[in-house]
């Protein structure tokens, strides 16, 4: 019976660290906190939980989906990474565009997403009845916390036309020109 007992609380144990993976993380130290990330497979890190890393090669901070184990180099925040990680002046790239088209909640297919108003610094609701691409595409995000995770701390550059040919550059510019008209509320 007693060893029942005991495969029954191991049982329980390892259950509760599969379903909780930050009891397998590391202790997050300061020494280590813009080294790469190891994301390895392993069976018992099974969480994907948005964070920021460091990109030495590309120097800027980078969204990764962490797997809930080893946890140095990564950030809750992007702003805390760029500026922990010596590049503080890093752009804000889709969160200084402007927000997508809206419209109204009676459309077709709409749905509720977030977009960060850079003159308030805030994370806001809005409607948008068209795809707007890849997630970090444009100011558009599919969750409060999410928008803030990556968004908040960032302000408008004095020249947002030289962001936007930056982001044309690179690649990074949506399918629509995002920077035609300002907010309108």
């Amino acid at each position: 019976m007693q060893g029942l007992f005991v495969c029954a609380f191991w049982l329980a144990l390892e259950a509760s660290v599969i379903s909780r993976p930050e009891m397998l993380a590391e202790p997050k130290s300061n020494k280590n906190k813009c080294v790469m990330p190891t994301n390895d497979y392993d069976g018992r890190c099974l969480a994907r939980v948005p964070r920021y890393f460091f990109n030495k090669t590309a120097g800027v901070c980078q969204y990764i989906l962490w797997n809930g184990c080893l946890s140095d180099g990564l950030f809750e925040k992007r702003f805390e990474c760029a500026k922990q990680c010596g590049n503080q002046y890093e752009e804000g790239d889709v969160c200084l565009l402007y927000r997508p088209g809206v419209c109204t909640r009676e459309s077709y297919q709409v749905r509720s997403r977030y977009f960060y108003n850079h003159t308030t610094k805030e994370c806001k609701q809005y409607y948008m009845c068209e795809n707007m691409g890849p997630e970090l595409s444009a100011n558009s995000f599919h969750s409060l916390v999410f928008c803030k995770m990556h968004c908040s701390g960032f302000v408008m550059p004095q020249n947002a036309s030289a962001v936007a040919e930056k982001l044309r550059r690179l690649g990074r510019l949506p399918f629509k020109e995002l920077f035609q008209s300002p907010y309108k509320q």
